[in-house]
């Protein structure tokens, strides 16, 4: 089978590496006709192996998953919070290229940043006054209202510029981990996404051209699996996996194809998720140091966020970056 293809190839008058010809041959049918797929479909002058290699979906790499971790006692949640602070604060000094962080406890008449935790925020007509402690102390921070472009909430870890007078902080730079707009990454390959979807009719004819499929709470899948070379990440408990199907718990960070899925569902906004730059879960964190280039979660629109694309339903051409609607 694979050979009769190889020379049909051939005879359309594609050049095809040594080491390509190779490869194919070891081809499988699936393997086989998500190639000349994907050859119809980019139309390459000469096949290499490397070419081969970007044409065929690659093993999917959980790169970071949730570690839920008990907390028994006040020590437990304190060492949570430490943790989750001296995180967002490496993301914050590298971020902002901040040379001199003052702690609170030494504060004085003078510019400073500081780099604390909101303990508490109370909205006035003109102002947000927050509490925020570091490991040295607590300091009352007031914000005008019009730097207050996003809400501030407990718990959050902000970079904050301004002058101690008195015994207040007077504010006037405010920065979240934020990620800074970046232009969005290319991958290999065509990623869809589904969530609370029966798979039938033109969502399953469009799921066999697919070579990563994201599901959430979706029926009639099970039996497609392994009729093409497609990738499947299936969000739910686990169970026993195959060598083209895994299943994970949000959140955690997925490579497919070189793109960094980030799987999150939940009360959050994504886009608060990623200017918080972590997710509470259980009794733990999820810090999210590696900014994904998707997330996938409980959005009705794809949206696009600083080259971050958020995602429920959809499908994503990785080398362009282009969003399809479902």
């Amino acid at each position: 089978m694979e050979h009769k293809g190889l020379q049909q190839l051939i005879e359309s008058g594609l050049i095809i590496e040594e080491k390509a010809v190779k490869r194919i041959m070891d081809f499988d049918v699936n393997e086989f006709s998500t190639v000349v797929n994907k050859i119809n479909e980019q139309k390459p002058s000469i096949l290499t192996e490397a070419i081969l290699f970007n044409y065929l979906p690659q093993p999917v790499k959980v790169i970071k998953k949730n570690e839920f971790k008990e907390v028994k006692n006040i020590q437990d949640l304190t060492k949570n919070l430490n943790l989750r602070y001296s995180a967002i604060q490496r993301i914050l000094i590298e971020k902002l290229d901040i040379k001199d962080i003052f702690s609170i406890k030494n504060l004085g008449n003078v510019y400073s940043t500081l780099i604390g935790l909101v303990k508490s925020v109370k909205d006035l007509s003109d102002k947000t006054i927050i509490e925020m402690e570091d490991p040295t102390g607590v300091v009352t921070v007031a914000i005008p209202k019009i730097m207050v472009t996003t809400k501030v909430r407990d718990d959050d870890i902000l970079a904050i510029s301004g002058k101690l007078i008195g015994e207040v902080f007077e504010a006037d730079t405010i920065n979240w981990p934020d990620t800074p707009l970046r232009s969005a990454t290319k991958g290999n390959g065509k990623i869809i996404f589904l969530s609370d979807i029966k798979i039938e009719g033109d969502i399953a004819q469009k799921l066999e051209s697919a070579d990563y499929i994201f599901l959430k709470n979706c029926t009639g899948w099970e039996k497609m699996v392994g009729k093409n070379t497609a990738q499947w990440i299936v969000v739910r408990d686990s169970f026993e996996e195959q060598e083209n199907l895994k299943y994970v718990q949000p959140p955690c960070l997925v490579d497919v194809g070189g793109i960094l899925v980030l799987v999150c569902f939940g009360e959050d906004h994504a886009t608060d998720v990623i200017r918080r730059r972590f997710i509470s879960s259980g009794n733990s964190d999820f810090i999210i140091e590696q900014m994904p280039d998707i997330i996938f979660t409980n959005s009705t629109e794809p949206v696009n966020y600083k080259g971050v694309t958020i995602i429920g339903n959809g499908i994503i051409d990785a080398p362009t970056r282009e969003i399809i609607g479902i």
